[in-house]
């Protein structure tokens, strides 16, 4: 659970697909997303939250270009298909594009508020042949 966490190759996050957490409540209004993090309701967590005043919630806001970036982390977009978006609609160069969004990106993930489904890569298997005979 705390191990080390793999390295990947940047082709592998290239065309990894970030996964919205279907933990998370969250809604999209004027080209901005508010996603609800809701406390866990226990006994011990009811008693902390009263004496360090614990919000039940807490609501973090997106501004239209994080908000882009949320609605395309469905799992059908990869990550490299998002930065030729993301340029192209904000006139941007490509590796100023993928900076950002890895950037972003990297930020989504240590909050827990998206994970990546990360393509395997497939050894190749050595095909033996039988004699002709």
């Amino acid at each position: 659970m705390f191990g080390k966490r793999p390295h990947i190759s940047r082709e592998q996050m290239l065309s990894s697909r970030p996964v919205r957490n279907q933990v998370l409540q969250w809604e999209h209004k004027d080209n901005k997303v508010s996603v609800v993090f809701r406390r866990k309701e226990s006994k011990g967590m009811g008693f902390l939250s009263k004496i360090f005043h614990i919000p039940k919630k807490k609501v973090v806001e997106l501004d239209s270009l994080g908000a882009r970036v949320w609605r395309m982390s469905d799992g059908e977009h990869t990550v490299e298909t998002m930065i030729e978006t993301l340029a192209a609609e904000n006139k941007l160069e490509y590796k100023e594009a993928e900076v950002a969004l890895l950037q972003f990106l990297k930020s989504l993930g240590q909050k827990r508020m998206i994970g990546f489904q990360i393509p395997t890569q497939k050894k190749p298997r050595n095909l033996q042949f039988a004699e002709d005979n």
